[in-house]
Order: C-alpha cells, then sequence, then structure tokens
C-alpha cells in the first residue's frame, strides 16, 4: 500500500495517509515502524538521504524532485555547511578534507538521478579526469567562470536548469573565498575539493539508484 501511495509523488496525498492509518491501526503496526516502512520505500523510490554527520536531506530531495535547480543548490551549500561549518564560513583546505564520503555520496547520487547523468559530483569527477587534472580547463568546460576573469562570475549568472552544461551543478559556492563577492576558485580548491572527491569515489565505481526506482521516477 506504501509502495502504491509513493508511485507518483514523494510523500502520500491527504487521502493515502488515511487509508495508510487505517491499515496501520488495523494490523496493529507501531507508528515509529510505519514511519520507517514509508521512508524505506520512499528512498527505493526517490534515492537514500544517508548521512555520516546527521544531516537530513529530505529537503534536498524534495527540492530536486520538484525539478528546483537553484533551490537544490543552495540547500546543498547549506547541508555541507551544517556538516562543518555551523558559522558559515568558507570551507579551507583542512575541513574540505573532512566531508564525509557518505554525504557526498548521498549528494551525488540525487543529483545524478534527478537530472538524469547531467549533474553531480561524479559527473564533475569525469569532467576533470578528461580536462588531464587541469583546473582551468575544468573551470572552462563546466562554465563556472566568465570569459573576462575565469573562475569569476556573479552566482546569480550561472544557469540553474537543464540546459546547463554537463557538470554545471551542483556548485562548490561553499568553498569560495567569499559569498558574497561572486561565484569564485582558484585552481588550488579545484584541486583539494577533487582530491576529496577521488578518494571517496574513485572514478572506477559509480553509485546508482536501482532500476526500479529510475523507472518510477521517469514515469
Amino acid at each position: 500500500m506504501v509502495r502504491q501511495a509513493l508511485a507518483t509523488s514523494l510523500y502520500p496525498t491527504t487521502f493515502d495517509q488515511g487509508r495508510l492509518e487505517q491499515a496501520r491501526q488495523l494490523w496493529e503496526i507501531n507508528s515509529e515502524i510505519a514511519l520507517e516502512i514509508e521512508e524505506t520505500i520512499r528512498s527505493d523510490l526517490y534515492g537514500a538521504i544517508t548521512s555520516e554527520a546527521g544531516v537530513d536531506y529530505s529537503r534536498l530531495r524534495q527540492l530536486l524532485w520538484r525539478k528546483d535547480w537553484r533551490g537544490a543548490d543552495q540547500e546543498t551549500e547549506n547541508a555541507i555547511f551544517q556538516a562543518l561549518s555551523p558559522d558559515r564560513q568558507p570551507l579551507k583546505a583542512e575541513a574540505i578534507s573532512q566531508l564525509p564520503c557518505v554525504d557526498l555520496g548521498t549528494i551525488d547520487q540525487l543529483w545524478d538521478f534527478y537530472s538524469q547523468g547531467q549533474f553531480g559530483f561524479k559527473v564533475q569527477q569525469h569532467i576533470y579526469a578528461q580536462a588531464q587534472n587541469r583546473p582551468t580547463d575544468f573551470l572552462k568546460a563546466v562554465e563556472w567562470g566568465s570569459q573576462s576573469v575565469l573562475g569569476h562570475r556573479p552566482y546569480k549568472s550561472l544557469s540553474f536548469n537543464l540546459n546547463a552544461p554537463q557538470g554545471h551543478l551542483p556548485t562548490w559556492r561553499w568553498c569560495c573565498v567569499s559569498l558574497e563577492s561572486g561565484y569564485s576558485l582558484s585552481e588550488a580548491l579545484v584541486r583539494v575539493v577533487m582530491k576529496r572527491l577521488n578518494q571517496c569515489s574513485p572514478l572506477e565505481t559509480k553509485r546508482t539508484l536501482s532500476p526500479e526506482g529510475k523507472k518510477n521516477n521517469a514515469n
């Protein structure tokens, strides 16, 4: 019943919630267990939201499900700050090296799933490898720089839609020198972030959702 209720929606409708509550009481299922069942099936259909840092990724999943790419990018930033920088100070090299692999994997698989392979950390890793690990060429490929000053452009001028270049999202504004002065990434920062991504998920392996999840999302 839960799988049927979640087949086309991230959360059950009011009508389905009523039906599920009636069934729960009829079958004498503990409410906490019922919620666990619901989240297990939701994760199977729409992406798991596991976190080593105690971050709740349900909002990120919901924004991506709605195709709110800009909102999802900002929520990704919020999640990373919540994990490592509650005061919202841009992450430096030492902090970046501590980004939890579980959380990076969760963020990546959600972006990859909902963009159908257009966005995500793994896509960015492949682009970096194709650029022969040259930060400048990588920044050009994902169009994170302007024509006049590479690697520096207003955040609002980035593309928050599926017509953006592969790997354009999610951004790494969380490690920019300043969150107020535009979107600017140094070559050193690119190397540090890529090093951590490659440590957590080498290019030979790729996290994917189950075929059933992708089928339901496509429908």
